[in-house]
């Protein structure tokens, strides 16, 4: 744990120190900030209940679970040169889960899971001019323009009743729009797909009732344990400090 810390610590400061030093034509360097709402894709549970020996007692597996809709927050530190751009960006969410309907006709001692995620991603990202129309020069200062982009990183999990601190690679997609507000401000509107690997269990405390998470089958995953899926919606500001 201390190392992934460690690791996650010392990319960010790398990065954040090579942006500061490099400045070209046509570059711009932004820190903002997003606030908006997050829609979880469809989430499997398993419940199991030990006894006080250790021994499996109770094994049941989820129908249908319903994921409430919550807010996710966003940190992020954008370098763009030209048409071309590298992001670094923190995200916070919660994942509130209600099992509704099991295999067999038997329930848990609970029935609700809740987790906390955290993530950091390293995007790539393209823009054009607003809305999404060719430009014939690199210059995008005091315009609008849109953006696309894709990334990778890192997501921690801790579940309630569950193993804490699970940390696991996570993909991210998402496109937007930014609008100046004053020559300095500027204001976005951005739209994620975001898939985070399963939050499992290794083992369970002995008595306990504990859970596994885990996404639900889609066209869009990549693999069987990174289809926990995020849809979300944000609004922000960001600040050109050159």
């Amino acid at each position: 744990m201390n190392t992934n810390k460690k690791v996650l610590t010392t990319t960010f400061f790398i990065l954040f120190t090579s942006i500061l030093t490099i400045q070209f034509t046509y570059s711009q360097f932004l820190i903002g900030g997003s606030y908006g709402i997050q829609i979880p894709g469809r989430q499997d549970l398993k419940f199991k209940q030990y006894d006080a020996n250790g021994n499996l007692t109770q094994y049941l597996k989820t129908t249908y679970v319903f994921s409430n809709i919550s807010a996710m927050r966003n940190l992020h530190l954008t370098y763009w040169q030209g048409k071309k751009g590298l992001r670094l960006e923190y995200l916070k969410w919660e994942h509130n889960s209600t099992a509704k309907t099991y295999l067999i006709n038997q329930k848990p001692e609970f029935n609700t899971t809740e987790e906390s995620r955290g993530g950091v991603f390293i995007m790539g990202l393209l823009r054009s001019r607003f809305p999404f129309k060719k430009t014939k020069d690199n210059s995008f200062s005091n315009k609008s323009y849109s953006y696309f982009g894709v990334g990778y990183g890192v997501v921690k999990t801790e579940i309630n009743h569950g193993k804490q601190g699970d940390i696991k690679s996570g993909l991210q997609a998402t496109c937007g729009i930014t609008i100046p507000i004053t020559k300095k401000i500027r204001g976005l509107v951005e739209a994620k797909y975001i898939l985070t690997h399963d939050a499992d269990n290794v083992s369970a405390p002995v008595g306990t009732t504990v859970i596994d998470t885990s996404g639900h089958w889609t066209l869009f995953r990549f693999g069987p344990h990174l289809d926990t899926k995020y849809h979300a919606i944000q609004i922000g500001i960001q600040w050109d400090i050159f």
